[in-house]
């Protein structure tokens, strides 16, 4: 299995500091998310390469970042929000770039959270279909996030981003752990397909050819850090 970041966004909605700082890298309690990501990482034996793709504004940040630490770097060579490839449109670049033919984990480089990854594997490894990690939250902040439709056995029947009108209280998290098998329907994706952006797009698409994806529920913290107000939310609960 191999592990991918994603760190290919710009920061649009953190206003200077996105502008001025990788995501990823943005610090809570001294430490940079990425980092916290990293040591989950760590504890997942079965995690044989961590990949972190990102664009070329941030590339020599994230590579002073990565110092002697065995990770794979990847520069998507956009330098310009408007220009940027989109979630999707990075899983895509880095499969394709490193023709990668593994059990693939993707994360945003912009969730925290303290979870253990090994739970989510251990399920993984038992069905073998793609799975989303999701943990309930307030109806009324659920146009924020991806939101997932479940059967009794957790398997996911719909899922829409940001919806006005919740299918449920169930928010995805940026966490997606997708078969082998899965990895070329990216290629059949891009090229029918025209929004490239939201990774749960790509959740949508898999129900739509019949294609099996489980969820993993979560409770404990999780922060998606695309807002300053889950920024100033995460640093009061990380201190």
């Amino acid at each position: 299995m191999k592990a991918l970041i994603l760190a290919g966004g710009f920061g649009t909605r953190l206003n200077d500091l996105g502008k001025s700082t990788a995501k990823g890298l943005i610090k809570i309690n001294n430490k940079a998310i990425i980092d916290y990501i990293l040591e989950s990482l760590n504890n997942v034996k079965s995690v044989k390469e961590v990949i972190v793709v990102t664009n070329n504004k941030f590339y020599n940040d994230l590579r002073g970042w990565k110092g002697n630490k065995k990770i794979t770097l990847l520069d998507n060579g956009v330098d310009k929000a408007e220009n940027k490839l989109g979630a999707i449109g990075d899983m895509y670049f880095a499969i394709k770039k490193l023709n990668i033919d593994d059990d693939l984990l993707i994360l945003g480089s912009d969730n925290l959270f303290d979870f253990q990854l090994n739970g989510l594997v251990s399920e993984f490894y038992k069905k073998r279909f793609s799975y989303l990690v999701v943990r309930e939250e307030k109806l009324e902040r659920m146009h924020l996030y991806g939101n997932a439709l479940i059967n009794s056995n957790l398997k996911l029947i719909d899922f829409v981003e940001k919806p006005e009108k919740p299918l449920s209280n169930l928010a995805a998290s940026c966490i997606y752990l997708y078969p082998r098998e899965i990895l070329p329907l990216f290629d059949f994706y891009i090229k029918s397909e025209s929004n490239h952006d939201q990774p749960g797009r790509f959740v949508s698409w898999l129900l739509k050819q019949k294609k099996d994806v489980y969820v993993y529920k979560i409770t404990g913290r999780w922060f998606d850090i695309g807002h300053l107000e889950t920024l100033n939310e995460a640093i009061k609960s990380f201190q």
